[in-house]
């Protein structure tokens, strides 16, 4: 089943060329109205709950797989169904300290991708589901920093910083 899902992030390279500008232009939107959202950065994979089904995002960025069948393997969530677009990430420490060295994987999303993929589950996917460290974390939950687009180009530096902070 293929799902529509939606969102739409920006690089500090789109920010601080001319598409941005050229949006709200076309938008009839000031540039001083603009706002900015950053968040920490959660690296795992791009996911979607709504409607009671968890869909990746696919490699199209809009439409992707019915994943709800990762909740009845054991994936939990930070805050309950239907937050709309997150990730699915396991916890990093418990990553670095029970996965990466004893079964020489070197990234939690290499981790993650082999979880969600395979049909039969592996003993070390099971351990991490059991400990319930393989989360989908909504985008919503985060915590963020707000800023207007004036603010973040002249202080990007020191507002990623706060971000940073917000982990």
């Amino acid at each position: 089943m293929v799902l529509p899902v939606g969102r739409l992030e920006l690089t500090t390279d789109v920010i601080f060329g001319p598409k941005v500008s050229d949006a709200a232009h076309q938008a009839d939107i000031s540039i001083g109205q603009v706002h900015i959202r950053i968040t920490p950065k959660v690296d795992g994979l791009a996911w979607c709950d709504e409607d009671g089904v968890l869909a990746s995002r696919g490699q199209d960025g809009i439409y992707g797989e019915d994943m709800s069948a990762a909740f009845e393997r054991g994936l939990v969530t930070v805050s309950g169904r239907n937050h709309g677009a997150g990730e699915v990430v396991v916890v990093e420490q418990y990553f670095k300290y029970h996965i990466a060295k004893q079964f020489d994987i070197d990234h939690p999303r290499n981790f993650m991708v082999g979880l969600v993929a395979t049909e039969k589950i592996k003993p070390h996917h099971a351990n991490a589901l059991e400990a319930g460290v393989c989360r989908f974390v909504p985008y919503s939950t985060l915590e963020w920093v707000d800023c207007s687009l004036e603010e973040f180009r002249s202080s990007w530096h020191e507002l990623l910083m706060e971000s940073y902070l917000l982990r």
